[in-house]
């Protein structure tokens, strides 16, 4: 009986409490917060709350905020989302915290910024941060930020995005702030599309490249301080990582358009921001160091490649092609010159005279049709070489790769030392077979594009010639019991 009592005096304080007292009233969906409110309401469109705290206190999963300024240290716990009527009018000053799921949209960040907590989902969209040591931080560990429509500016950084965090931030204005637009630490990986990140105090982007997958995409970053974007190498942070640079802006910078930087020494090694960074189809220019820094030790075809948009590209190769136009027209032309001056100095020749005219005009066709057939063909050894280099380059980095103590001991990589030989028979065949084709052209500017071309094959074949006897001659102690094995 006792405990039948005590069930029934809990029921009755329960439902009495229930009734009248709001202590006991189940948390709202959406609730509405309005610092201008005569006194402090239920949460709800008619009674809304004075502090956004109050309403997190509450339980809340949707807080929509009217105009007004707050002051409040707000933690932004599961799903829960902080709407502003509008960016402009509603400003929070205190500290902002969020948490897995979290979402806050509308309003103005001012003073201290956000900070997103590991391992959290996070998203911020159309916000404005300012007048922060910091607009955004994201502590080290894994969860992902998405950032949209978001203005930084006058903070002392823009984001500080730490290691582990995926990343999408698109259509955000990121300028006037005293340091970086963006800092990224290394192993972080996402997009990073169609922002513009100007003015800042030192560099637009600043990344670490290590373990980094990154997309930077259709970004206008221009006129900061320091460089357009700066990659650094640090020891100790992993394999270099992967970042596609594509289609940007990079314009007016104070330093380079694209550095690259070893801040705390080491040797990241010569392949290392090739391997690393892929650059294509960008806008470099007018930076005031120049577009990419020596250190990056990017060759000519990279530095075309990264810099030259696909428009251009396209042009280049309509160039190209109205060049080659113009001298099939150039030698017609001539014929046409020659056929009209001979007709006209010989109006009375008889028709043997005649014949040997067409005889000799269909011999000029023939020896510029020979020699575009000849052109051709040494094209065709061209790309045949090209595609024996590519293989001879991929033979040739493993060659390397293999360190200088195992060389001692067992020698070079004898296997792909053996493949580039190989490819150098057909290297100096190629090359023997379009020496001989061009010395049978005789059009000055065909036989001058043939030898520009055979030029360059021999250049590369003396380029992995010479590798391979440099391999031949490394020293090993018992090189010639795995020479068949390495």
């Amino acid at each position: 009986m006792k405990y039948y009592r005590v069930i029934l005096m809990l029921v009755f304080f329960i439902g009495t409490g229930l009734i009248s007292n709001p202590v006991f009233v189940v948390a709202k969906e959406t609730c509405y917060v309005d610092k201008s409110a005569d006194d402090d309401g239920d949460g709800g469109k008619d009674h809304p709350y004075q502090k956004i705290s109050k309403a997190l206190d509450k339980d809340c999963v949707t807080i929509n905020v009217a105009k007004g300024t707050y002051g409040d240290d707000i933690t932004l716990t599961s799903s829960v989302s902080v709407i502003g009527n509008n960016r402009d009018d509603v400003i929070i000053s205190g500290t902002v915290t969020m948490k897995d799921g979290s979402r806050i949209e509308s309003v103005t960040i001012k003073e201290l910024g956000i900070k997103v907590v590991e391992g959290a989902d996070a998203t911020v969209n159309n916000t404005i941060i300012t007048e922060a040591n910091i607009g955004i931080t994201t502590v080290a560990g894994d969860g992902k930020l998405i950032v949209t429509n978001t203005n930084f500016y006058k903070n002392n950084k823009g984001l500080y995005l730490q290691s582990g965090k995926e990343v999408n931030i698109t259509k955000c204005d990121i300028y006037d702030n005293d340091e970086e637009g963006i800092d990224i630490r290394s192993n972080v990986e996402g997009d990073i599309s169609d922002n513009t990140i100007t003015d800042n105090g030192e560099s637009g982007i600043e990344v670490i490249l290590g373990k980094a997958n990154l997309t930077i995409t259709d970004n206008k970053i221009k006129n900061n301080k320091a460089s357009g974007i700066a990659a650094q190498y640090y020891q100790g942070t992993g394999k270099s990582g992967a970042v596609k640079i594509k289609n940007n802006t990079i314009a007016g910078n104070s330093d380079y358009g694209m550095n690259c930087k070893v801040p705390s020494g080491g040797n990241p090694g010569k392949d290392f921001w090739t391997d690393t960074l892929n650059m294509s189809s960008n806008k470099v220019s007018g930076n005031k160091d120049g577009e990419f820094a020596p250190s990056c030790k990017f060759s000519e075809e990279v530095i075309s490649d990264a810099s030259t948009t696909q428009k251009q590209k396209e042009q280049l190769a309509e160039n190209v092609r109205l060049a080659q136009e113009q001298k099939e027209e150039g030698v017609r032309k001539r014929l046409q010159e020659q056929k009209e001056k001979e007709l006209a100095q010989n109006s009375t020749v008889d028709d043997t005279k005649e014949q040997q005219n067409r005889e000799e005009q269909e011999l000029l066709r023939n020896q510029l049709q020979k020699e575009k057939d000849i052109q051709s063909a040494i094209t065709q050894n061209v790309i045949d070489i090209e595609q024996k280099y590519t293989e001879n380059a991929l033979s040739k980095k493993k060659a390397e790769e293999r360190s200088a103590l195992v060389t001692f001991f067992i020698g070079p990589n004898k296997k792909e030392v053996d493949k580039i030989r190989s490819n150098l028979v057909i290297y100096a065949q190629k090359i023997v077979d379009s020496q001989k084709r061009v010395d049978q052209i005789k059009e000055t500017s065909i036989k001058n594009d043939a030898q520009m071309k055979v030029d360059d094959m021999k250049n590369k074949f003396q380029e992995m010639k010479q590798f391979v006897e440099n391999q031949n001659r490394e020293f090993s102690l018992f090189g010639w019991m795995f020479n068949k094995k390495s």
